[in-house]
């Protein structure tokens, strides 16, 4: 049997790790000692040639070598890995951020636009007016009476006296009127 230094396979395997600087060297260190045909395994299938009375005590010490190596090697893998990869659940604020899709118009909303953009085309002008209105711009502009059934309470939503939600979209057409000159489109 070759006679084995330890000590100094531990000095130089030590040596070694602790000057790895990426994780594929201290990857290949580890095969060096530790491998199906490392240094270390070598040592271990050489044991059963020594003499009996030497085998425990020289099989504890390859054990205590190779478990240390083992553990520093462990060691140096985490640490490297730490520097060349920054955890996952840190957020990097530097790359772009996600874009999320938009959702597609509602259906009744893309009619009314294409219902818009046609009488646009044909030189209508598109209007729209308050939601609140004063009684005034909602039946006496447009000539409905005060008798009429839409000027009724369950039919109409008043706010307070003269003011309610508009029942028609008639109500705008009287305020245009009296803002702009005829012909109107």
């Amino acid at each position: 049997m070759v006679e084995w230094d330890l000590k100094d396979i531990e000095s130089k395997a030590l040596l070694e790790i602790s000057n790895s600087s990426t994780t594929n060297e201290a990857e290949n260190i580890r095969v060096k000692y530790l491998g199906r045909s490392g240094l270390i395994t070598k040592i271990i299938k050489e044991l059963g040639s020594l003499p009996a009375d030497e085998r425990p005590r020289a099989g504890s010490e390859v054990n205590a070598l190779k478990e240390k190596i083992s553990i520093e090697i462990e060691s140096r893998l985490k640490s490297l890995s730490k520097v060349e990869a920054p955890e996952e659940d840190t957020i990097d604020i530097t790359l772009p951020g996600i874009v999320h899709e938009t959702g597609s118009i509602h259906p009744v909303a893309q009619v009314i636009r294409e219902i818009c953009d046609i009488f646009s085309q044909m030189g209508f002008r598109i209007v729209d007016g308050p939601e609140i209105d004063t009684e005034y711009y909602n039946f006496e502009v447009l000539n409905i009476p005060l008798e009429h059934p839409s000027r009724d309470a369950f039919d109409t939503f008043y706010i307070r006296k003269n003011i309610l939600l508009r029942s028609q979209t008639s109500n705008l057409q009287g305020r245009i009127m009296e803002k702009e000159k005829p012909p109107l489109r």
